[in-house]
């Protein structure tokens, strides 16, 4: 024992003599420097945090190391020089075997140090107490799987903490109501709000294919949020949304933030995810340059198509030619064909005779390929549910035979569809719209809330919140209908169908007052939303349902009068008739009335929506209107 500790007494002498102590303290206050500067900029340099861990580990390994070279060199004012040699015997050992394990051991302690160092900042690993280690692979990730990281508190005086809470909690909730999407829980979340974590720890621990995060400012009473969306495969921006409101109304801010964050978010993973979809498909590149070209074609098309009719069609012939070319280079792949098929069919309906109807040569043209599609794949579920559309549409086409057959075609396609994929949100919206015309309002009703619920990622939403709003008046003039007509109006102020159905309400609800002078103002605003090709069409239908207002209002003469102004000489179009007999009802002219509904069958000969439509509830018990449609039951159909 004495002779140990006379050793180590010796050894404290000679590390003295050799000024060890004075570089390793150094050595430990450089590392540690070096290592805060790259915590603090790697991330914002776009570095991977992988390097991090890298100088950890070979900060950490060259420690004994820079001990040994300390304890055989000195720095003089001459430069570096190999220290003055001191009794090896009494520190390292007397014979060259304790000097070999001595030296050993040092090697041992700088390798154990090192993969310590790894094993705590590796991405596999965890920095937080309390986490779970996970493995270093990880499995794909699903980018519905997301975790929302705790806002940051930018201000100046921190005094944005709370709020910046509230924000990220209330857009936790948000996300986790809806059907399709995998939030991380808040507890799961909370370990890394005042850690400083790398994000690919934090995706290796909760398995998160996407990511959110993001900062709250302040400048005097107003209130910024920057949201950021992160693919957490690459960690790669998808993008950012920020919204300002007011400290003086922080739950309105709350609200905003959370409402607009939160659709931005969910539209951004369904492009990301239909994109990856797509990318899996091919491996040429050329053939997905084109592709992708392709599909932002697409989008420049919904950009333009409700305002400038021209540049809609040119961005839907560019997107079929690079489908084409897509398919030139890979003619296996799945995915450009059925684009191909969806720019035809959108070709279509910008060409069509009537809103909502389709021009028939084009849409034969895409129903050709989605068949060349469906003899590929019978169970493209993509394919049936766009052809389901596709028939839908083109049922209700003036001129069109077969809709009836049209009608029921759609039906069983977006049915198949439905069966391989319950979450196609935009097939269960073109089912409740096929419903409506088959009368079974209360499975409409259904299947429009499912739309809704299958949505996840807002692709249909207009279209489905009308759907279910429409779907609901096939019942009766109901509450619930008028709510969802001013929820659409709010929501949507540019989208005709929301003006359309107050002009319904206030010309047939018998609770809503018939407001002349508010029906006037909502034909103004139908115009002037109307898209710039249709809007005649619209003026026309707007001039109809205003004097359907006017009628019930007791102006029967004005009524008369905006007929009269869309009439064609001597009779009513075809398209117009439905609405027209109507307001003949309501102006107590049944004769006139039934005779427009013969004229509409012209061109839609299916009767059962007008035999159960309670519009025509007063014609029900009148031999000509039953002559035309059929007995009917009042309630038949499942109305309530």
């Amino acid at each position: 024992m004495r002779r140990l500790l006379a050793r180590l007494r010796a050894l404290g002498t000679e590390l003295q003599r050799r000024r060890v102590h004075r570089v390793a303290g150094l050595y430990a206050v450089t590392l540690f420097v070096i290592l805060q500067l790259a915590d603090v900029t790697f991330e914002p340099l776009g570095i991977s945090s992988l390097w991090l861990a890298v100088l950890v580990v070979a900060g950490t390994s060259a420690f004994p190391v820079a001990l040994i070279l300390a304890w055989i060199f000195d720095i003089t004012e001459d430069g570096l020089r190999q220290a003055a040699p001191g009794s090896i015997a009494d520190t390292l050992g007397r014979t060259p075997a304790r000097r070999v394990v001595t030296v050993l051991g040092v090697a041992t302690v700088s390798v154990v140090s090192g993969w310590g160092a790894w094993q705590v900042t590796s991405p596999g690993g965890s920095m937080v107490p309390g986490t779970p280690m996970v493995d270093a692979a990880i499995p794909d990730l699903d980018p519905r799987r997301i975790a929302v990281l705790y806002l940051d508190d930018h201000s100046e005086d921190g005094s944005l903490g709370h709020l910046a809470a509230e924000l990220t909690e209330g857009l936790l909730h948000e996300l986790g109501t809806v059907d399709g999407l995998q939030v991380a829980s808040r507890n799961a979340v909370k370990p890394y709000r005042y850690n400083a974590v790398s994000l690919d720890s934090i995706v290796r621990v909760l398995r998160a294919g996407s990511l959110v995060e993001g900062s709250v400012t302040r400048a005097g009473d107003r209130v910024r949020a920057t949201v950021q969306l992160i693919d957490g495969a690459t960690l790669s921006h998808l993008g950012s949304h920020v919204v300002e409101g007011s400290l003086a109304d922080p739950f309105a801010f709350q609200d905003s933030l959370t409402f607009y964050v939160a659709r931005t978010l969910r539209q951004r993973l369904g492009r990301e995810i239909r994109v990856r979809s797509a990318r899996a498909g091919t491996d040429d590149a050329e053939a997905w340059t084109a592709f992708a070209r392709g599909r932002d074609e697409l989008d420049e098309y919904e950009r333009y198509r409700d305002g400038d009719k021209e540049a809609a069609h040119e961005a839907l012939l560019r997107a079929d030619s690079l489908f084409r070319l897509a398919l030139d280079r890979d003619p296996d792949w799945e995915s450009p064909l059925l684009q191909r098929a969806v720019a035809l069919g959108r070709l279509a309906a910008l060409h069509g005779p009537l809103p909502g109807a389709l021009d028939p040569e084009r849409a034969a043209r895409a129903d050709s390929i989605l068949a060349e599609a469906l003899e590929r794949n019978p169970g493209s579920e993509s394919a049936l549910a766009f052809r389901g559309w596709l028939r839908a549409r083109l049922a209700r086409t003036p001129g069109v035979p077969d809709a009836p057959e049209l009608i029921a075609g759609a039906e069983e396609d977006l049915r198949a569809a439905l069966s391989i994929d319950s979450n196609i949100a935009n097939a269960w919206w073109t089912l409740s719209e096929v419903l409506v015309r088959q009368a079974r309002f209360l499975e409409a009703v259904e299947a429009a809330e499912h739309a809704l619920d299958a949505d996840a990622f807002l692709e249909v939403e207009e279209q489905a919140l009308f759907s279910l709003q429409y779907s609901i008046s096939q019942l009766g003039p109901r509450d619930d209908a008028i709510r969802l007509c001013d929820e659409g109006r709010r929501r949507f102020p540019l989208n005709t169908n929301f003006v359309a159905c107050r002009f319904v309400i206030l010309g047939s609800y018998p609770q809503a007052q018939p407001d002349v002078a508010h029906a006037r103002a909502l034909l103004d605003s139908l115009v002037a939303a109307s898209p710039a090709g249709d809007r005649e069409t619209w003026r026309t239908y707007g001039t109809v349902w205003l004097a359907r207002v006017l009628a019930r209002s007791g102006d029967a003469d004005g009524a008369r009068a905006m007929l009269d102004q869309v009439r064609e000489p001597g009779r009513t179009p075809p398209a117009l008739a439905y609405d027209e007999a109507h307001v003949q009802l309501l102006l107590g002219d049944r004769e006139e009335a039934v005779r427009l509904l013969a004229s509409y069958l012209t061109i839609d000969p299916d009767t059962a929506f007008i035999r159960k439509d309670w519009w025509f509830e007063g014609l029900r018990d009148f031999e000509p209107f039953q002559d035309l449609v059929g007995p009917g039951r009042k309630n038949d159909g499942g109305e309530a």
